[in-house]
């Protein structure tokens, strides 16, 4: 709900800079707002439900390595990476104490079901990155895969509202301010 005294005090900011507002100039001090686009909106949403998804599914592992732990058995398991489908198997196959075998029982359907869930949500990802020139752009940068190109595409927008390379750091909050006296 809106606070009542925010319309005050927009009011009087534009009261107060009025004559630059008519003249089309930028007031100092009020900040520019540009909503996202319908676009935007989309693959923000997109890449703000992976972030979820990959948040849930490190949750969901990490319930698995703590039963392994609690029995000292991360030691055996069957290869160095984790996320095999040799270690699925042997997660079922594993003898464990009833309870913790009905824990592991629930955290494996989850775990499959994320990397589904993770997988198409990638795959959409990849065709909007193929479909956005600016993500295009930023993937050619080392490093930089759909995921994270899509996810700075849609929250810079139009990368010429910004004037100069420091506005867009500042946007970001990439930059260290000073509020000494």
């Amino acid at each position: 709900k809106a606070d009542p005294r925010d319309a005050g005090k927009l009011s009087h900011l534009l009261w107060v800079h009025r004559q630059q507002l008519v003249d089309g100039k930028h007031p100092q001090g009020l900040r520019r707002v540009q909503p996202p686009t319908a676009q935007e909106a989309d693959d923000r949403q997109l890449t703000g439900l992976r972030a979820r998804l990959t948040k849930k599914r490190t949750a969901v592992l990490n319930g698995i390595h703590k039963i392994l732990r609690k029995h000292n058995l991360e030691q055996a398991c069957p290869t160095k990476v984790f996320q095999t489908q040799k270690v699925r198997r042997w997660l079922t196959e594993i003898e464990l104490p009833a309870l913790d075998r009905l824990e592991m029982n629930l955290l494996l359907p989850q775990w499959e079901l994320l990397d589904e869930q993770l997988e198409a949500v990638e795959a959409k990802i990849a065709e909007r990155a193929t479909a956005d020139e600016q993500a295009k752009l930023l993937e050619s940068m080392p490093g930089m895969g759909h995921y994270s190109a899509v996810a700075i595409a849609s929250r810079i927008g139009d990368i010429e509202r910004f004037k100069r390379p420091d506005s867009l750091a500042n946007y970001f909050g990439l930059t260290p301010g000073c509020r000494n006296s």
